[in-house]
């Protein structure tokens, strides 16, 4: 589970404010509708339309990648971002995949993950989306760092690399007896961990860590029920 440098994201925009009307006006509140949404905004995102992107996101969240951005206004923000991705990037973003959508009366949550290995998104960390009249627009997007790091990494490397690996079927065997969202759920909580309390995974002493933490969540979520071993 090892964490790589992290590529520039779209997670990184926490949403741009949206009054003004788009291809989603029509939404009826169905899993179609909230997927529709999600696509638009990281399509838009590819292709550098930051006034595409701030018509599928709430208001406040425009506000906040406006400041984020250090830009005036929500397509200004996003524009800057997206200036920062690569072309295979861009190319992983205009396929990106669904996980899953939930939808619960006014709110959503949409997982995605990465198409290739050249976009890192944050996978079992949803996107939300909030129901505004008869349209859903995007709130929430997971906490994203920018940077690249050669010792401690980040956990949206971590989640990208373990669920590439169980996709590819190299997940320890007992993995086939529980379900794809239990794996999400371990990779998530192991994750977050080493990404706060590791400082260079490469190192021998860094593995034990890795080690120590991984065996950790492991038997906190089996003694729950969780997670099955057998």
């Amino acid at each position: 589970m090892r964490l790589g440098a992290l590529v520039v994201a779209a997670a990184l925009v926490a949403g741009c404010g949206g009054e003004s009307s788009s291809s989603t006006d029509d939404d009826d509140g169905s899993e179609a509708a909230v997927e529709r949404t999600v696509q638009e905004f990281f399509l838009a995102f590819a292709e550098r339309d930051g006034e595409r992107a701030c018509r599928v996101v709430t208001k406040q969240a425009a506000e906040e990648i406006a400041a984020r951005a250090g830009q005036a206004s929500c397509p200004e923000g996003v524009e800057a971002n997206a200036a920062k991705l690569l072309d295979g990037q861009r190319d992983a973003l205009r396929n990106l995949e669904l996980l899953s959508v939930e939808v619960d009366g006014d709110t959503a949550e949409v997982v995605t993950g990465p198409e290739d290995e050249t976009f890192a998104r944050s996978s079992g960390a949803p996107v939300g989306l909030t129901r505004v009249g008869d349209r859903w627009v995007i709130s929430d997007f997971p906490e994203v760092s920018q940077q690249a790091s050669g010792g401690r990494g980040t956990a949206l490397d971590c989640r990208t690399g373990a669920l590439a690996s169980y996709e590819d079927g190299k997940a320890a065997p007992f993995w086939e007896h529980n379900s794809r969202a239990d794996y999400i759920a371990y990779i998530k909580r192991v994750c977050d961990r080493l990404a706060a309390e590791v400082d260079d995974l490469a190192s021998p002493e860094g593995r034990r860590q890795g080690e120590r933490i991984a065996n950790q969540v492991l038997r906190s979520m089996v003694r729950s029920g969780r997670i099955k071993v057998q």
